[in-house]
């Protein structure tokens, strides 16, 4: 007959096999539907929605050829709507060459370029972050008296975006909408096929994270 000590052994084993075979299966479930799983991770991150008529279109800085663009196409539709580009962070990249361009001015000459009206693009220089740049777009909608502003950046970063901006500016009256620019840097529905959309995806959620963490 066996022991005590025996039978509790057996018991942990037999634990221990059952929980090894569930992780088999859900790893060998993650690899068969990998490609569906990987889709879906990217399309969490992006909430942009269909381009309506607003106040006024605030760029967010950062991939300024992508949103600058986007902010042309936005205009074509809405030729008499204002654009706010934002950031103040300067491109060290370009320093080297005499460029000291930050990304608010950065993202409208793109846009420029791209047909819209420089007359009807202001630069914000002003923000180094998410948050940082919905603070300095909330305290200026508030002055502009806007009723309903969007926000256009990059179709990965719209979660953050939401997260950000959505509830604070509800609480001033103000309404936000989620223009989202396509990335021209990688495929968006193969994002993990390249190492720039590995890192930018698995930054993002990095940087998600941290802002449900922190705020």
């Amino acid at each position: 007959m066996a022991s005590f000590r025996e039978r509790v052994g057996r018991l942990v084993q037999r634990r221990w096999f059952r929980i090894l075979g569930v992780v088999a299966v859900l790893i060998a479930l993650a690899w068969l539907f990998r490609t569906v799983i990987l889709q879906a991770a990217i399309g969490y991150l992006m909430m942009d929605e269909e381009v309506v008529a607003v106040d006024a279109v605030y760029v967010l800085g950062g991939a300024p050829l992508d949103r600058g663009l986007r902010a042309a196409e936005v205009h074509r539709h809405f030729p008499n709507t204002v654009f706010f580009t934002t950031g103040s962070s300067v491109n060290e990249e370009l320093v080297p060459y005499g460029i000291h361009l930050d990304e608010s001015e950065m993202t409208k000459n793109a846009a420029v370029r791209n047909g819209l009206p420089a007359e009807q693009c202001t630069t914000l220089h002003i923000g180094t972050s998410t948050m940082e740049e919905a603070e300095a777009i909330l305290a200026h909608a508030r002055l502009s008296h806007f009723d309903t502003i969007a926000v256009l950046s990059s179709r990965f970063h719209m979660r953050r975006v939401n997260f950000v901006f959505t509830d604070r500016f509800a609480e001033e009256g103000i309404v936000v909408r989620r223009f989202g620019a396509r990335t021209d840097r990688f495929d968006e529905q193969k994002w993990w096929q390249s190492e720039d959309g590995l890192l930018t995806v698995q930054n993002e959620f990095v940087k998600l994270f941290y802002y449900w963490w922190k705020y």
